[in-house]
């Protein structure tokens, strides 16, 4: 697995659990995602 794909993994796995814990719909979750790729890896686990 290259580190764009493990790294989007990692996004899926942490919007998931956020919606998840919050009580999003799926609809959020995806907004979620969109964000924490937007972020980028270094604001992802900085903030």
């Amino acid at each position: 697995m290259n580190l764009e794909k493990s790294r989007n993994a990692e996004y899926k796995k942490s919007a998931a659990l956020l919606s998840l814990l919050v009580g999003l719909d799926a609809d959020a979750e995806e907004k979620i995602y969109r964000c924490f790729q937007n972020m980028g890896i270094d604001d992802f686990f900085l903030k």
